[in-house]
């Protein structure tokens, strides 16, 4: 369904600083699995359950190579988020789909990590600071 490593990663980074971006998760799992899964992780995370993958192909993630799954260093990662209590759980919808992260600002895609192989994480850092200098540059709300 989702590393676990990133969104202990993204609750982490909200939790430290709450002008970090919204986080909304996109599954391929049923809306049950997605409750299952953040209610024992963050329950207050949003997300979306997209079992036909739509959103998947809009934002052309595609389906991973062997060497992108399974290769050294997508291994490499597993172990080390297992080793920090993040263990495997079991695959919900297609677990060939690459995962992917961007940061959407109005209407527009402002930043993007496309993963290298299963275990590869966004910067977020990065995308945060992108986050920070879009926002310095919105007009004030007038109420």
């Amino acid at each position: 369904m989702f590393c676990r490593q990133i969104v202990a990663d993204l609750r982490k980074a909200r939790e430290a600083d709450a002008s970090a971006p919204q986080t909304v998760f996109v599954h391929l799992g049923s809306i049950a699995h997605g409750e299952a899964f953040f209610a024992a992780r963050w329950p207050e995370a949003k997300a979306i359950a997209n079992p036909s993958a739509t959103l998947y192909d809009a934002f052309h993630i595609r389906r991973g190579r062997i060497g992108e799954l399974l290769g050294p260093s997508a291994m490499l990662k597993g172990l080390g988020a297992a080793l920090r209590g993040h263990g495997i759980g079991k695959p919900v919808g297609d677990p060939l789909r690459m995962p992917g992260t961007f940061l959407i600002h109005q209407d527009r895609i402002v930043w993007s990590h496309d993963a290298r192989h299963a275990g590869d994480q966004p910067d977020l850092r990065a995308a945060h600071a992108v986050a920070r200098a879009l926002s310095a540059h919105q007009p004030e709300a007038t109420a």
